[in-house]
């Protein structure tokens, strides 16, 4: 009896080393893959020859950076990736055009050619997942420059019934007929080192199915498509869209600084940068606030002056926010926290928090949450 369950411990600590050094994987993956991507905006950015793009250089790092901050948040609910990402009406051909921008540096770097081409059967504004699609298409796309060192790639978007996105490539190329290969390319960490000449693919597929499945869409291996007849590989990712009349007007007018709400904020947030981060943004609108470093010059200020609202950091050098509720009776309280405790809002919430902003702060978002509140 003992050594059976020795036995068993034996093989729940392997699976459960297992599972933590899948977790690391998936982390290191995805955040390389978005790495390499602002480090080539980053250098066309720095690039004054290139001058005349960089604004859409910096809406594609800006993209990114949505995308980064979205998978340090969904990386400690791994088991809801991709299931709660806002869906945002976009202009899809501008979407995907600042989407390809570093793409386009990267392959230009390794002398090959990658090309965008849309179909006018695609609707012009599209309400989507734009985190988890520019995920999705940042790990086929990127797959498709690494595995081809001749010729090139290029991505083609087109409707019917959904939205389809293949990525066409010239490089070493899979054996679509091959149901092994597909199952093992696709699969999680057992893809890893095996598949693709052992250059390791199956990790990034695995991920980009996973978010395709959670929006009711697909990410496919594609067999005798007649642009790689002859050598690379295809992808398909296919995702239901709903087609819309233009871009969120009510969103943008909601976050418009004209008609900023009524009401003076307070900032309790001891991080130089953080403070300096926030106050820009804020400075940015027509809202009056002030800013202040501990919960004893929060509850001075409060003192002196009344708040319609107070940003509250819930690590401060004298205590936690938590405490501080107690503080500031009648004063809608925001927390700002870059920990990502499960069920944190809800306890929050409990102790009179009016919301959590989550740090690295998204500014849609960061607005959505004050204008909401102060409305």
């Amino acid at each position: 009896m003992s050594d059976e369950k020795n036995q068993n411990s034996a093989e729940f600590e392997a699976e459960a080393g297992f599972e933590q050094r899948r977790f690391y994987d998936v982390i290191v993956h995805e955040i390389r893959n978005q790495a390499g991507i602002i480090s080539n905006l980053s250098e066309m950015l720095l690039d004054e020859k290139l001058a005349k793009s960089h604004d859409f250089y910096k809406q594609a790092l800006q993209q990114t950076a949505e995308r980064m901050t979205w998978l340090s948040q969904s990386f400690l609910k791994l088991e809801q990736f991709g299931n709660d990402n806002p869906q945002e009406n976009v202009k899809l051909a501008e979407f995907l055009a600042i989407f390809c921008l570093s793409f386009e540096h990267l392959a230009k770097n390794k002398g090959l050619k990658f090309e965008l081409s849309i179909d006018d059967s695609c609707p012009i504004y599209v309400n989507i997942d734009k985190i988890s699609v520019g995920q999705i298409l940042a790990n086929l796309v990127g797959n498709a420059l690494k595995y081809t060192d001749h010729g090139g790639a290029n991505l083609h978007v087109y409707s019917d019934e959904k939205l389809i996105f293949e990525v066409i490539d010239s490089g070493i190329g899979i054996d679509a007929k091959d149901k092994k290969t597909e199952a093992k390319i696709f699969a999680d960490y057992a893809g890893l080192d095996t598949a693709l000449d052992k250059k390791g693919a199956g990790l990034g597929l695995w991920i980009s199915r996973k978010l395709a499945r959670a929006m009711q869409g697909e990410v496919e291996l594609v067999a005798d498509h007649p642009q790689n007849a002859e050598a690379g590989a295809c992808f398909r990712f296919s995702v239901p869209v709903r087609a819309v009349a233009s871009v969120d007007v009510e969103k943008a007018a909601a976050l418009a600084p004209n008609n900023p709400p009524i009401g003076r904020i307070l900032l309790v947030e001891d991080n130089d940068l953080n403070r300096h981060i926030i106050g820009t943004m804020l400075s940015s609108t027509k809202l009056e606030f002030d800013i202040v470093s501990s919960i004893e010059q929060a509850r001075k200020k409060a003192e002196q002056q009344d708040y319609a609202l107070i940003l509250l950091d819930l690590n401060l050098p004298d205590g936690r926010g938590e405490a501080a509720v107690k503080y500031f009776a009648n004063v809608k309280i925001v927390a700002l926290t870059a920990d990502a405790e499960k069920g944190l809002e809800k306890r929050l919430k409990s102790l009179g928090f009016a919301a959590l902003v989550e740090k690295p702060i998204v500014i849609k978002d960061f607005f959505k949450v004050i204008y909401a509140i102060l409305a």
